[in-house]
């Protein structure tokens, strides 16, 4: 409901009418925000993934608006990176696959883009076959992730291996404790990490050092809004 003498005019409050009209939102906040008045808004077109709305005190004189919404958010995954493993290539063998097959050819009919694509593609041949590679996944780069962890995951994933390619059965079974021991562990030192590192972000943004903590919300922000479906 609209005051019959609104606060900025008659004007604004027919446009914001108008434009809910056109979008068929809805207004589904009936709890006054401000003293006996409803202020702040919670507008939408699907009502019913609204599940719940509350009004709690919050930092000024209005209250703020907590909604609980039927709602399961895509998240954008991250493809694993793949680099090559310098330190562990075969460089005796890469330069001599290199001065075989980058030796002098006939280039009087080629033109520059097909001299470079043949370079290329022999450079690229022969790092794949004379240099390792190593696909990393995102779960390596969590800011909390510490050495300790890293080795306790490859100890849990080894302990799988093991579990599923036994074929003794009582083998199989320890391996597959084994794992489950080392699951708890990791789950906890996780947890663990992550509390003490968010603690210290927190601690350094409370002495004006706010950037970091913005900052890492901002990389972990990976909803696309604009893809929410609804829950069935």
């Amino acid at each position: 409901m609209i005051s019959n003498k609104p606060q900025y005019g008659n004007q604004v409050n027919q446009k914001i009418l108008e434009i809910t009209d056109d979008h068929s939102l809805t207004q589904v906040n009936q709890q006054p925000t401000r003293y006996n008045h409803i202020l702040d808004l919670v507008m939408t077109t699907n009502p019913s993934m609204v599940i719940d709305t509350q009004v709690h005190p919050g930092m000024s004189d209005h209250f703020i608006i907590i909604s609980a919404l039927k709602v399961r958010p895509l998240r954008s995954k991250t493809k694993p990176r793949t680099f090559y493993q310098f330190r562990r290539a075969n460089f005796t063998a890469l330069q001599e696959d290199l001065a075989n097959t980058l030796a002098p050819e006939n280039t009087t009919t080629a033109n520059a883009d097909t001299m470079w694509s043949n370079f290329k593609e022999k450079i690229i041949n022969a790092t794949d076959t004379h240099v390792p590679k190593k696909k990393v996944t995102t779960r390596w780069n969590l800011d909390w992730m510490n050495d300790h962890i890293r080795r306790l995951c490859r100890k849990k994933r080894k302990a799988w291996t093991q579990s599923r390619d036994s074929k003794d059965p009582m083998m199989k079974d320890h391996y597959w404790n084994k794992y489950l021991n080392l699951q708890d562990q990791v789950r906890t030192k996780l947890e663990a990490a992550r509390n003490e590192f968010t603690t210290r972000l927190l601690d350094d943004s409370l002495r004006g050092n706010i950037k970091k903590f913005y900052a890492l919300i901002k990389s972990k922000r990976k909803d696309q809004v604009s893809r929410i479906t609804t829950v069935s």
